[in-house]
């Protein structure tokens, strides 16, 4: 049983087993979100940043956090099953991550934030994250266009001067 960290096994009379208990480390990671070009009367959009790992467990695994700017509570990860909060406005933090699957092998852990909101571009499109957030920062961008006009007249007399346009 995971949750209990206990095992029941009924063994026949003669009958031997060895047990192997492997504890493994667990890490917290951060993550965070920042904004270029936002206009002071604007509120940035919600977004989620997602953690996943490799090399990929059955079931793969993936755990996104919605930030919307507003730090939350703290989350307690259950046994085998991480977590993750705003920890500081626009800041994420994953709690509870095993450092290695059950074989031994290290994981690797990656932040994205999948499609950026209207009107902004992301970059990069992943970071790896450490358990400082300012190492892994995902930045969205506003999206500006440029626009050039020329105004001209018709039917202006060769005697007329066109009129100031500002």
């Amino acid at each position: 049983n995971i949750t209990t960290r206990t095992a029941s096994i009924n063994l026949a009379a003669g009958e031997n087993i060895t047990c192997k208990f492997t504890n493994r480390k667990n890490i917290s990671l951060s993550a965070t979100k920042s904004w270029a070009g936002l206009a002071s009367s604007e509120t940035a959009p919600k977004v989620t940043l997602t953690l996943t790992r490799s090399p990929a467990d059955t079931p793969a695994f993936s755990l996104g956090v919605e930030l919307d700017g507003t730090a939350g509570t703290a989350c307690t990860p259950a046994a085998g099953a991480p977590c993750g909060y705003e920890s500081a406005p626009w800041v994420v933090t994953w709690l509870g991550l095993p450092t290695t699957n059950l074989a031994g092998t290290t994981y690797a852990y990656s932040v994205s934030e999948g499609t950026a909101p209207a009107g902004f571009t992301g970059s990069p499109a992943s970071c790896t994250p450490t358990a400082t957030a300012s190492a892994c920062t995902i930045t969205n961008t506003r999206t500006t266009t440029s626009l050039a006009a020329t105004k001209s007249w018709a039917g202006l007399a060769s005697s007329e001067t066109a009129p100031k346009v500002t």
